[in-house]
């Protein structure tokens, strides 16, 4: 049963980056930098692992922070920590990362960011997991930390980081007074996530909902406490509650206290999504009778027969061929806007070839060849409606396809103008559309040869055709 759990695809939505690194990494890594640790041997340095309280995994986190002083350390704990992933199959991950604390032991914020940045996106390209980072402000310093962590979101542009957060001490530091810096990462571009509702009570929770406008809450177990103070907006399907579990043995988290009274069914806080860590929590008995399922289910599959060849080349073939593994590929490559030439062609093409070695094949080789043609590469696009209340109408992030190939760089606020399909001259008339941006429906092509180069518009958006009734909706928009 073991061994079916172990090769189960996961997904990893709560670690800290910085508090992954082994005890044996860590004091061999404490030596070479000359740094003292609050322990004398490595033995005493293991059992400050095994802890029950947030002061002390806060004290052995920072510590962990404080022994990354050269840019191999960094290399070595983000390797170290993308091998576990794999070895536990965990195919994506969103990890907590905190890039002030690192300016602050005097390595650099965005240096250590870079580092890491890199590490994993060369993992991603040979085949290894999805790793995503969240970018948090510690608590304990807001003020410093807080306009420290919004700058540097609003000047990268680094595809692997996908939000900001807010980690650290709760008690004596209110969820909102991160909230300026937060609507600064939003307005960049960046959702929030926020760790809330651990060691302080659900008030901590609606502050984070409603004053931060996360979409994500960490932990946030105390929000059962006091219902009546669970903003309505904790209660849909977008808010994804979590908590930290130990995924692996040598990765410290915080443990959950089995006196925490769990959330009553009318709690009002639901969520979506699956966590790696949460089949540890599952009682052992509970995972036998849905796995028992899965295997019963998929049993009469089995007893299905083909008039093209015998039933046990039919089994064969089964036992083979897996639509889960094909999904998979799907899911990651989809990921990537595969242009000719671009950034996400060569991520994806060593993606393949990571993907075919992995499944036996020998000799696989990624062939070059020259190309006249020029490439293009988007690394972050918004669209916003910015006429209250305000609308996002499309993000290259959430999804890669709703911006025009070759769309050049720009950051630009007009009018808008809706001109339907936007591919005919009837459009146009009596509409200026010089200098403002265009809403059509048309053929990229075609609307921007019509706006641009006929009409001087300096940008389009898309326009959803009205499905007619009884029949399917029209396609989606062509870009932006």
């Amino acid at each position: 049963m073991t061994d079916v759990l172990a090769r189960m695809p996961k997904a990893e939505l709560h670690v800290h980056l910085e508090g992954t690194i082994a005890p044996e990494t860590l004091w061999a890594m404490a030596a070479r930098n000359h740094v003292a640790l609050p322990v004398g041997t490595l033995a005493e340095l293991r059992a400050l692992y095994a802890f029950e309280g947030f002061d002390k995994f806060l004290d052995l986190w920072l510590a962990m922070c404080g022994c990354l002083r050269r840019p191999e350390d960094y290399e070595q704990m983000t390797d170290a920590f993308l091998e576990g992933c794999a070895a536990e199959n965990i195919r994506y991950v969103e990890a907590h990362f905190t890039p002030y604390n690192h300016e602050r032991f005097g390595f650099g914020g965005r240096r250590a960011l870079e580092i890491v940045s890199r590490r994993l996106q060369a993992a991603e390209a040979a085949g290894g997991p999805v790793a995503r980072l969240i970018t948090d402000i510690p608590s304990e310093s807001v003020p410093e930390s807080g306009p420290y962590t919004a700058a540097l979101l609003e000047e990268l542009a680094d595809p692997v980081v996908v939000a900001i957060g807010l980690g650290g001490p709760e008690e004596g530091f209110p969820r909102r007074l991160a909230a300026p810096y937060f609507e600064r990462a939003r307005r960049a571009g960046y959702p929030a996530v926020a760790h809330a509702g651990e060691t302080a009570g659900a008030d901590h929770v609606r502050q984070a909902v409603l004053e931060l406008g996360a979409r994500r809450i960490q932990h946030g177990v105390r929000a059962a406490e006091h219902h009546a103070r669970v903003p309505p907006r904790a209660r849909g399907p977008r808010l994804l509650p979590g908590r930290a579990v130990a995924d692996q043995p040598q990765r410290p988290a915080l443990r959950p206290r089995r006196d925490r009274p769990a959330p009553p069914p009318d709690a009002g806080v639901r969520g979506r999504g699956r966590r790696a860590g949460a089949l540890k929590e599952a009682p052992m008995k509970a995972l036998l009778s849905v796995v028992a399922a899965a295997i019963a289910a998929a049993s009469p599959g089995f007893a299905q027969t083909s008039p093209f060849f015998s039933d046990s080349l039919h089994r064969q073939l089964v036992n083979e061929i897996s639509g889960d593994r094909a999904y998979e590929h799907d899911r990651v490559l989809t990921r990537y806007h595969r242009t000719d030439g671009s950034r996400d062609f060569f991520i994806a093409a060593e993606y393949i070839r990571g993907a075919a070695v992995e499944a036996g094949l020998e000799d696989v080789k990624l062939v070059r060849q020259k190309w006249d043609g020029h490439g293009w590469s988007c690394r972050f696009g918004e669209a916003w409606l910015v006429t209250p209340p305000e609308v996002k109408l499309a993000a290259y992030g959430e999804v890669a396809m709703s911006i025009a190939d070759h769309s050049r760089t720009t950051h630009v606020t007009a009018e808008l103008v809706d001109v339907g399909a936007g591919a005919a001259e009837a459009d146009y008339a009596g509409r200026d559309v010089k200098g403002k941006v265009v809403l059509a429906s048309g053929p990229v092509a075609t609307v921007h040869r019509e706006a641009v180069w006929r009409r001087g518009w300096c940008g389009c958006g898309p326009r959803r055709r009205r499905p007619r009734r009884r029949k399917p909706p029209a396609s989606p928009p062509q870009g932006w």
